[in-house]
């Protein structure tokens, strides 16, 4: 998937479709980022609205500009994902989801 650069509060990634795992890396020149990862069971419309989202694990939070391990979910069935910015400071980042695509 590509990269989504995010640079303000309530910004998010595009809903991605993925079955099994899936890891969220997030990269960039921010010096401190906080963003919740979302899970729906059901396909959100074309732009993004809709679905059931649903917090999913620990929130990802840290200093992008240092570098942040990414982040491994496991999907139990098949699910759509984002990830959504609560706070930044600092310029930018790039939020990167991969994993098995249906």
């Amino acid at each position: 998937m590509p990269n989504r650069a995010i640079t303000a509060i309530g910004q998010s990634t595009d809903w991605v479709e993925f079955v099994h795992s899936l890891a969220i890396q997030v990269t960039g020149p921010a010096t401190a980022v906080t963003l919740v990862v979302e899970r729906s069971t059901i396909k959100p419309d074309a732009n993004g609205a809709g679905g059931n989202p649903a917090p999913v694990g620990s929130v990802i939070t840290g200093n992008p500009s240092t570098g942040l391990e990414p982040q491994l979910y496991e999907e139990p069935g098949r699910g759509w994902w984002r990830a959504r910015c609560t706070a930044i400071t600092g310029a930018s980042v790039l939020v990167d989801l991969t994993g098995r695509q249906p």
